[in-house]
């Protein structure tokens, strides 16, 4: 079955969309801390110059696999590119109806497909945004943590470190370790 191709002009009635999740920076040497797997605020601050928040669209009908294994590869680059590398805990999924008509009479979100060119993994035809529509800044995003929080799921992705990261990591890991026990 071949990958769904999306509709450039408009987003579907029944379309899901995602909001990438990246972890916060902890603390340095500190190997023993919990992750906070909780929704944020910040989570949905855009940190672009824009301001528009970028959304993936994981499927027609529902959360699509093939889309979620081809966005997710995107997001994990996206991960590394940040001026402190964080790692991409998967996405805040919601169904399209909830942004178009809230639920409580708050105000429609207005989201259209923005497909982004490029090569390989910079491309992504699954890319979308939200539009302010005269909010500010924090009132979009206090608006969509609401929304999500409440009405939608959280889809984790599962991935693989590449043998260079895992090395990394076994070396922080036994420098810290050695660190700790030559000041015993």
């Amino acid at each position: 079955m071949a990958l769904w191709k999306p509709n450039t002009d408009k987003i579907g009635p029944n379309e899901y969309l995602g909001r990438r999740l990246f972890d916060k920076p902890q603390l340095m040497g500190a190997l023993d801390q919990r992750p906070k797997l909780r929704l944020r605020l910040e989570h949905f601050l855009e940190k672009r110059g824009d301001c528009e928040t970028s959304l993936d669209r994981m499927g027609q009908q529902s959360v699509d696999k093939r889309v979620r294994n081809y966005v997710g590869q995107r997001a994990i680059k996206a991960a590394e590119g940040f001026r402190e590398p964080r790692q991409f805990n998967g996405w805040r999924v919601i169904h399209f109806k909830f942004l178009r008509q809230p639920p409580h009479g708050g105000s429609p979100v207005s989201v259209i497909p923005s497909p982004i060119e490029g090569i390989d993994l910079d491309e992504n035809i699954y890319h979308a945004h939200t539009l302010r529509d005269g909010r500010s800044y924090y009132d979009m995003a206090t608006q969509l943590l609401c929304l999500f929080l409440e009405h939608g799921s959280t889809e984790n992705y599962k991935y693989k470190l590449s043998w260079h990261n895992r090395w990394l990591f076994i070396r922080a890991w036994f420098l810290g370790w050695l660190r700790l026990s030559s000041q015993e």
